[in-house]
């Protein structure tokens, strides 16, 4: 093992882009880099850097209490293909936190 990276994390750029977004599938709907960094098995250093491309990309953004969540564009891809953002809109009005 190399650079800090778990044996169980995936190679590819693609595949560690989307483990990120696949963090938010469960649980809280916010998430802080630590958080992520832990849900992923990345470390630290490169969940910052890929979050840091997924804000610029807006799939991802950050809160004012810097926790992140799933970004607009990413909920206007999947508006087309469902009719409603009631879901994804209703938790972002009531952001959970998470529990140690």
């Amino acid at each position: 093992m190399s650079g800090g990276r778990r044996r169980d994390t995936p190679r590819t750029v693609t595949s560690r882009l989307l483990c990120i977004l696949a963090a938010f599938e469960q649980g809280p709907t916010q998430l802080s880099l630590t958080e992520i960094s832990a849900h992923t098995g990345m470390a630290l250093s490169t969940t910052h850097r890929l979050v840091g491309e997924l804000l610029r990309w807006g799939a991802l953004e950050r809160a004012a209490d810097r926790r992140y969540r799933i970004g607009a564009r990413i909920v206007s891809l999947a508006g087309p293909r469902t009719g409603d953002r009631t879901a994804l809109d209703r938790r972002h009005a009531y952001p959970q936190s998470r529990t140690a």
